[in-house]
């Protein structure tokens, strides 16, 4: 069953959302006669001709047109969806979106939350003394402790009994299989992920959807992706990128080849960058990126893999139009 979102709550939502105090968190807003003014986010200028009309709940840009609710603003600026964007205002207004019950769609509520607790588990894993070789190697990568803890990197152990427990406690057997977290056989549920460093994936509205696991050893494969499910799709999903579209300081994304890369260039200050999840340069992946009119700047590494990976994104999207 599907859950959609009344009409009347949405309308009710705008109407009741003080639009310069939520454009006011994005931007720097500056009190002008009866209207604010700031420099337009959606395009270069040097001057402020960004308008938000408080006494409309509009904003304008007249400098290239742009403009509408502060539901707008969110969907543009955030680059979400319209559902997306009704659920991050309700957030911003700490309000529950009612939901009618509509056939053919589900809700993942209870997936992205057993994700979030997986990820501050995995966190935590770090601070145990037995993993004390995982927090060498993140060391050694350059790695600091706060990097980890801004991207939820931690470790999921070869043996997750007492953390299986846990989760049991708070979710349905059904639940945890279907996240593709555990698997089942005849001896019971078992992780997917083990003995592995845990990058957390995030969806375009930071709701963890799945994993990257990274080996720290010899053993293959070298890195281990959730499966694809209904709720991710790793062809279509794009590492930090909830993370590089909130970042405006810069008109372009760096497409860079791994996680490592992405959480690298953040730690040295670059947070616009994304990786694909171990799969080629897609055009979903272009088309995510190109939504919110942005360059785009690729930035592989210089061995044969990465220019031979240069080399099909020019081939495959040279006659692209998007």
């Amino acid at each position: 069953m599907a859950n959609s979102i009344p009409r009347d709550f949405i309308d009710r939502l705008v109407s009741d959302s003080d639009i310069v105090s939520v454009l006011g968190a994005y931007l720097d807003l500056q009190k002008k006669g009866n209207n604010y003014v700031c420099r337009c986010p959606f395009h270069e200028e040097k001057t402020g001709s960004f308008t938000v009309s408080p006494q409309k709940s509009i904003y304008h840009c007249f400098g290239c047109g742009k403009g509408g609710n502060v539901l707008t603003f969110i969907q543009e600026y955030e680059g979400l969806n319209f559902v997306e964007a009704v659920e991050k205002l309700a957030e911003i207004n700490n309000v529950t979106v009612p939901r009618e019950s509509r056939p053919n769609t589900e809700d993942y509520s209870n997936i992205y939350q057993l994700n979030q607790v997986l990820a501050e588990s995995y966190l935590s894993a770090l601070k145990d003394k037995k993993n004390k070789t995982v927090v060498d190697y993140l060391k050694e990568r350059g790695i600091t402790g706060e990097t980890a803890k801004k991207f939820l990197i931690g470790y999921a152990d070869f043996d997750q009994k007492e953390l299986k427990k846990k989760l049991i406690d708070q979710f349905s057997e059904a639940t945890l299989l279907k996240s593709g977290n555990f698997l089942k056989n005849e001896k019971g549920m078992y992780p997917f992920f083990r003995n592995r460093l845990m990058f957390p994936i995030k969806n375009s509205t930071g709701k963890i959807i799945g994993f990257g696991g990274r080996t720290i050893d010899d053993s293959m494969p070298k890195y281990l992706n959730s499966k694809d499910s209904k709720f991710f799709n790793k062809s279509r999903e794009l590492y930090g990128f909830h993370s590089a579209k909130q970042d405006h300081k810069l008109d372009f994304f760096i497409v860079t080849e791994g996680y490592m890369d992405v959480v690298m260039l953040s730690q040295h200050g670059i947070e616009n960058s994304v990786a694909s999840l171990g799969t080629a340069f897609s055009i979903s992946h272009l088309q995510k990126l190109f939504k919110l009119k942005r360059k785009i700047v690729f930035c592989f590494d210089s061995d044969e893999a990465g220019l031979k990976a240069g080399m099909e994104i020019i081939t495959d999207f040279s006659f692209t139009s998007i």
